[in-house]
């Protein structure tokens, strides 16, 4: 059997009312099946992108997360570099033209979860709730571009917003508390969906 990183936080935000919850906390078992694996050098994925004030909510915390001197996406000045949630990625996901379910309006984020990211590390995320929306459009885009990792197919995906890779064991105190002095909205709102090519470095809206 395959051995488990269990990983226990305090709530960021009420997943119901978006203010802070000081009492709340939320774990996550995470297989290392269920590690980030898969990404060679060029990956391909399909991701939801968000609106200009979400989108502007995520990029304060990396902000906070680089002003407290710790990993942040904010290290990153890529212009492709943008706050997202990955709906299936793999080094042969096609641009797909067509999806036969529309994608949602909005995200509703969860608690804050850690994947495994090598010893002594990991990667910081929030959660987004896979509502039915998001689910039958996350199960679309699979119908309409095949080839994905397993980690990213229906069943198996965690849909989730990043903010730092690679976070120390001692850092993490300091890297939720940071999530917790700059909270974001209950809801993101979405601006549309984009494949990256990892080898090109291209960007393609799609839709």
């Amino acid at each position: 059997m395959a051995a488990a990183v269990t990983a226990v936080v305090r709530g960021v935000q009420s997943s119901v009312t978006g203010r802070p919850a000081p009492c709340e906390f939320r774990s996550a078992v995470l297989h290392r099946s269920h590690t980030v694996h898969w990404f060679t050098r060029y990956v391909r994925s399909i991701e939801l992108v968000l609106e200009p004030s979400s989108d502007a909510a995520v990029r304060a915390v990396w902000t906070a997360l680089v002003d407290a001197d710790l990993p942040s996406l904010g290290r990153h000045p890529s212009p492709s570099n943008a706050p997202h949630v990955t709906l299936a990625a793999g080094p042969t996901v096609p641009v797909p033209t067509v999806f036969d379910a529309p994608p949602p309006e909005s995200l509703l984020l969860s608690g804050v979860l850690l994947f495994p990211a090598g010893p002594g590390r990991s990667v910081l995320v929030r959660s987004v709730v896979p509502d039915p929306v998001l689910s039958a459009f996350h199960a679309a885009v699979h119908r309409a571009a095949p080839d994905a990792v397993d980690t990213t197919l229906p069943g198996r995906w965690s849909p989730h917003v990043s903010f730092a890779r690679r976070v120390r064991d001692a850092d993490l105190p300091r890297a939720v508390e940071v999530l917790r002095e700059c909270p974001l909205p209950p809801t993101l709102q979405v601006a549309g969906v984009r494949h990256w090519d990892g080898e090109t470095r291209t960007v393609t809206p799609i839709g």
